[in-house]
């Protein structure tokens, strides 16, 4: 156990990874195996959505001890921010995706029909459930754990591009599934589609003062409003209308903020290196 418990010191960003991975794609492929196999979508498919988190507890307790998983969890879920990043987070920002998303389908010659729209008083239930059980409990793991850490080492943008492929990768077991959503189309496009997504959430961690919280909220926000927001018909011939859409909205919004941000995205570890560098060499 001690060996072990070095090597994961020693490396923690692998660890992570491993860990996260070796859970969630365990309990997804049993249950794919033995409970789903059909391929319909299986309740406890939501159980393998804990396994970054749970890696994340893993590895800070291996490193940190008790005492510093307590701090990574105060930090991490740290309630006391500004009221507008829960309303970007879970409300302004989700919306937002959404009506540009559906702006663009507009423009292409898309039919409006809201008899399919689910009622708006559901969003503010099913987002905060989701947000803990069913999508955004990833973030904790993710951005709360592993951006941080990858950003001692890598430039903001390096990191989220890591990090955004690590995160498709991880869903890889779920496309099987043929009631979980992204399996209805090319891997490629959720992939290129969450690596955008991955620029978006760095700002929005950074600039909530590393709550994951407003993060979480904005996952789950932007996997469930489009049920609000039907698109019935086919604009883009040969191609999957609500995944491509999708993608050129967060990647026109992360490019935004890479060019208003100079590509830090409101990290502030660049700045304490050079501080810390600098009192060192006076």
């Amino acid at each position: 156990m001690k060996e072990i418990s070095r090597w994961i010191q020693q490396n923690n960003m692998t660890a992570f990874f491993i860990f996260a991975f070796a859970i969630s794609w365990t309990i997804w492929i049993c249950v794919r195996l033995f409970l789903a196999r059909n391929g319909v979508f299986h309740p406890l498919y939501y159980v393998g959505v804990f396994g970054p988190l749970l890696s994340a507890v893993i590895v800070t307790w291996s490193t940190e001890s008790k005492f510093g998983l307590w701090q990574w969890l105060r930090q991490t879920f740290n309630f006391r921010i500004n009221i507008g990043w829960y309303l970007l987070g879970g409300i302004l920002g989700p919306i937002g995706v959404a009506l540009y998303q559906f702006s663009l389908y507009l423009l292409l010659g898309g039919e409006l029909d809201f008899s399919e729209a689910n009622p708006w008083w559901n969003y503010l239930i099913s987002v905060p459930i989701g947000a803990l059980f069913a999508g955004g409990n990833e973030e904790p793991g993710w951005r709360g754990f592993a951006l941080p850490q990858l950003i001692k080492k890598h430039h903001p943008l390096v990191a989220s591009l890591f990090l955004g492929i690590m995160w498709a990768v991880w869903h890889i077991p779920l496309s099987l599934s043929t009631g979980w959503g992204g399996g209805s189309y090319w891997f490629g496009w959720f992939l290129i589609n969450t690596v955008g997504l991955s620029f978006i959430m760095t700002w929005l961690y950074f600039k909530s003062s590393m709550s994951v919280i407003p993060v979480m909220l904005f996952h789950q926000g932007t996997n469930h409003v489009w049920h609000y927001f039907p698109m019935p018909s086919d604009v883009i011939s040969g191609l999957p209308d609500w995944i491509v859409l999708k993608t050129i909205v967060c990647w026109t919004i992360a490019i935004i903020l890479v060019i208003v941000t100079k590509g830090r995205f409101g990290c502030t570890f660049l700045d304490n290196q050079r501080n810390e560098s600098s009192k060192i060499n006076d």
